[in-house]
């Protein structure tokens, strides 16, 4: 190698490198975000900073309204019987991969896992808050990926089934698959097999209510509470949104209702990846989280991914529950 050309080029590298970062690895492990000389763009600036005053003054009035949102819930938390006194959504979960922390929820499979444990560890007030007091108690047992054999067509296999003596609970697990056409049919399927008093639960994000729409049309009736899917000769469905368990996991953790502190603690983490993960709301911190947070800006990368709006109406209503339950 010509060390004369490779100095030139490294004379040329340089700067740029100074300007990316200051923390090159960091740089390397997300290359969503890099910091530009100012030189390079001279003109545009002066047309780009109005615009970027702006927006980052918008930007951070709302994120503080989240903040002080986010400390109203803690202070409930505080004073409530909970283990916790801080709220799940003020720490962040990693957002780079699935695969980081205690839990991996890398597909449905394994969000089923963690709802299949809540509820097979439940002494009755989580899954009375999910299902309704007819559930107050311990199951009988929780099983997964149950098959049932269907004579004319291929096995189904039922993510969750919630059992007791005389009634039990089906519930299939959805997060990103939209095919929820089969879901009566594995209902029936259930209901030859089994004799109980059934409850067959879909659970999905919210979200895709309107792919629910598209696919059963007037069969899907979301004015009853719960809402529910209806079709011919077929058992009635029962529609819930994690929203919702993300709220009865908050109900249970406040008023401390549930015996294990095991069961508490993942509960805990549960909470924060539904609301992170399922729901995209942004983990709001006590003080701004952004490479210039010294400057006191906000995380605008983190906004600009969240739906700020049905955060705070998210949050208003976890307020009011709250205060509810004190």
């Amino acid at each position: 190698m010509d060390i004369q050309a490779g100095a030139a080029e490294w004379a040329t590298i340089d700067p740029w490198w100074a300007t990316t970062s200051d923390d090159p690895v960091a740089n390397l492990e997300n290359s969503q975000r890099y910091i530009l000389d100012s030189d390079w763009l001279t003109e545009t600036w002066a047309d780009i900073e109005p615009w970027w005053d702006v927006y980052a003054t918008e930007a951070e009035t709302t994120y503080r309204t989240l903040q002080n949102t986010v400390a109203t819930l803690t202070a409930h938390w505080k004073a409530s019987d909970s283990h916790f006194d801080t709220d799940p959504l003020s720490e962040p979960w990693n957002q780079s991969t699935g695969n980081s922390g205690p839990f991996r929820i890398t597909h449905e499979e394994d969000w089923s896992q963690l709802l299949a444990y809540l509820c097979r560890n439940s002494a009755g007030p989580f899954l009375e808050a999910v299902f309704g007091e007819a559930f107050a108690t311990t199951p009988t047992r929780v099983r997964r990926e149950v098959p049932f054999h269907a004579p004319d067509k291929m096995n189904r296999r039922i993510d969750i089934l919630v059992e007791y003596p005389a009634k039990a609970i089906s519930i299939e697990i959805k997060v990103g698959d939209e095919h929820y056409g089969k879901t009566p049919d594995t209902a029936a399927l259930i209901e030859r097999h089994d004799t109980r008093d059934w409850t067959h639960v879909l659970l999905l994000p919210e979200q895709k209510q309107s792919v629910l729409q598209a696919t059963f049309g007037t069969a899907f009736d979301t004015k009853t509470d719960p809402p529910t899917i209806d079709t011919s000769r077929k058992p009635q469905i029962q529609v819930l949104y994690w929203q919702g368990i993300a709220r009865a996991l908050r109900r249970v953790l406040v008023t401390d209702a549930e015996p294990s502190s095991h069961w508490l603690s993942t509960a805990y983490l549960c909470v924060a990846l539904i609301e992170q993960k399922l729901l995209g709301f942004d983990p709001v911190l006590g003080t701004a989280h952004s490479d210039t947070a010294a400057e006191g800006v906000p995380d605008l990368w983190a906004l600009e991914r969240s739906d700020i709006s049905a955060q705070l109406a998210y949050f208003d209503s976890l307020e009011t529950m709250l205060s509810s339950v004190e």
